[in-house]
């Protein structure tokens, strides 16, 4: 449950977790995931299990239980949602290429500490920096809002970008951004809800974000 929020999710993600409603996912029964195909159109809907994408790299595996759905899949974002008509509900997984630079209005390559950058970004109000394990890579989180005055592109924050998606946020809005270390690179985990659903949207998010894994 969410409380100050990130000792429950450093909990969570040392173990693997699903909702006690959870139906058997396919690994239960000696099934290979489910293969998350590329879209960027309507969210689908995903039946409760255990899935893969083959084309991101590199490869994760996750479970989801009822109520999810995947809105973008391709070779560098994985977005997941639970409100499958609303935008801003994101639970997404990225490998970020750039950043966006407010001083210059444009993306500009990734800093060498993406966790500093993001403390750092006067856009941004983070809090509660810490570190964690994401099932088997380290990681360090934080939560974040924007700032008053935040110079914002239509309305909100852009802050990563992997290929032609980016990551952001709006004021209204409150993210969980953890950074996970990879040999390939740093993997960008954001969660993101309207301020009024945030905190049920993150607790059904840590489930998931307890599942992950990623290959070497």
């Amino acid at each position: 449950m969410l409380r100050a929020g990130f000792a429950a999710l450093a909990i969570v993600l040392l173990v693997a977790c699903n909702d006690d409603d959870t139906e058997p996912t396919p690994a239960a029964t000696g099934q290979p995931p489910n293969a998350l195909e590329v879209s960027s159109g309507d969210p689908d809907p995903l039946s409760p299990g255990e899935y893969t994408s083959r084309l991101f790299t590199p490869t994760p595996t996750f479970t989801v239980g009822e109520g999810w759905a995947s809105s973008l899949v391709d070779t560098q974002i994985i977005s997941l949602a639970r409100d499958i008509t609303a935008d801003s509900d994101c639970l997404c997984i990225l490998v970020p290429d750039s950043v966006y630079d407010p001083a210059t209005a444009s993306n500009v390559a990734l800093p060498k500490d993406l966790t500093e950058w993001f403390a750092l970004n006067p856009g941004l109000v983070t809090s509660n920096p810490s570190s964690l394990q994401v099932g088997n890579r380290a990681a360090r989180q934080m939560e974040t809002t924007v700032a008053e005055g935040a110079a914002l592109v239509g309305g909100r924050l852009p802050l990563v970008s992997a290929g032609e998606n980016t990551y952001s946020l709006a004021p209204g809005e409150k993210g969980h951004i953890i950074v996970i270390d990879h040999p390939d690179g740093s993997i960008v985990l954001g969660i993101r809800a309207p301020l009024d659903v945030y905190a049920d949207f993150f607790r059904q998010s840590e489930p998931v974000v307890g599942s992950l894994i990623f290959a070497d």
